[in-house]
């Protein structure tokens, strides 16, 4: 690997990715495989007897490769945008750089922070670093909302084809899902025909182990951005979020529950995260100019773009989590809370 990585990693571009010049020999660390594919991985270059990595170079080949284009491309993107929270709170990258036929690299510099992830994952007692995480994504996504905003639109039929009738349709025909409760979240959406939206950016990967911790309080980092969407209808990213969350909290020391319990938590019973949830998503659905009405037919196209995103992953939950909220009772208290928030 240091051989292929020889002719890209000049010192020019060290002292870039570094923002100062580093110090020879440097050492290549393999930190392992990205999710559950064989075909990424990361590395990290460390300068000698330093305590930390300054860089991390992104490896991708095949159909992998594409997707570290894209992320390359999508941060480029935000940088040029000149907005400075965005650009101190996402890792500028180079490349990506090809090093052998189908086979790709990008370098981002480290950013050093803890995992939200790691921290909520091994965490004996939870419950205390709940508050802070849904403050630094709320901020962050509130900012990311304001500052990649356009004007306000009528909500339209082609915007509800694209943001939940197609992923919906889609995944019902995949999965042989239920009609009649694509019908039903359609019927719901139909409702805010005419109502104002606005488009943002979507980062499209948003949840908790996308989220570093720098210590100073109530900022964040945001990485991995490969399913970056200039402009979007809102509400994937928070969304996405607080499912995940529920998912990823240890709701007994070191035990997890599976996606119909984690929709329960998050989004039909009156749990410990509800109070979290509904103040991240009211911040959210303000910065972002969406009615928050709107959520409840939201939400299970989020469930099942994910659904489709990991269909050839073994024991995707997302399907499950869909039907879970379809058979959820007749009223919860997203619905409740969504439709008191502003009703059509």
């Amino acid at each position: 690997m240091k051989a292929l990585l020889g002719g890209i990693l000049t010192p020019d571009l060290l002292t870039a990715v570094a923002g100062r010049p580093v110090r020879p020999p440097l050492g290549l660390v393999q930190g392992g495989r990205t999710g559950r594919s064989r075909d990424k991985r990361i590395l990290f270059l460390v300068e000698p007897g330093a305590r930390h990595p300054f860089a991390l170079v992104k490896w991708a080949q095949g159909a992998e490769a594409a997707g570290l284009a894209r992320e390359t491309a999508a941060l480029a993107q935000i940088h040029a945008a000149g907005d400075p929270v965005l650009d101190a709170s996402c890792p500028p990258s180079w490349g990506p750089f090809a090093i052998a036929p189908g086979v790709q690299v990008s370098v981002e510099r480290y950013l050093p922070a803890r995992g939200a992830y790691a921290q909520l994952r091994t965490s004996l007692w939870p419950r205390p670093l709940v508050a802070g995480h849904f403050r630094r994504a709320a901020g962050w996504l509130d900012h990311f909302a304001r500052a990649t905003r356009s004007p306000a639109r009528p909500f339209d039929q082609a915007l509800l084809d694209e943001a939940i009738a197609t992923p919906l349709e889609t995944c019902a025909a995949r999965f042989d899902l239920p009609a009649e409760n694509v019908r039903a979240t359609l019927a719901a959406a139909r409702a805010h025909l005419g109502r104002p939206v606005a488009l943002t950016a979507e980062h499209g990967d948003f949840w908790l182990a996308n989220l570093l911790l720098p210590p100073a309080p109530d900022t964040a980092y945001v990485v991995d951005w490969e399913y970056f969407a200039p402009a979007a209808l809102p509400g994937f990213d928070m969304l996405l979020f607080c499912m995940t969350y529920a998912l990823e909290y240890p709701w007994r020391p070191f035990g997890w529950i599976d996606a119909p319990t984690a929709v329960a938590r998050a989004f039909v019973q009156p749990e410990l995260l509800r109070p979290h949830i509904s103040a991240l998503l009211a911040r959210g659905c303000e910065a972002a100019g969406l009615p928050p009405s709107l959520l409840p037919a939201l939400l299970p196209a989020m469930l099942a773009r994910m659904a489709l995103r990991h269909a050839g992953a073994p024991n995707s939950s997302w399907t499950a989590a869909l039907a879970a909220w379809w058979a959820r009772p007749a009223a919860t208290w997203l619905e409740t809370w969504a439709a008191a928030a502003g009703a059509p």
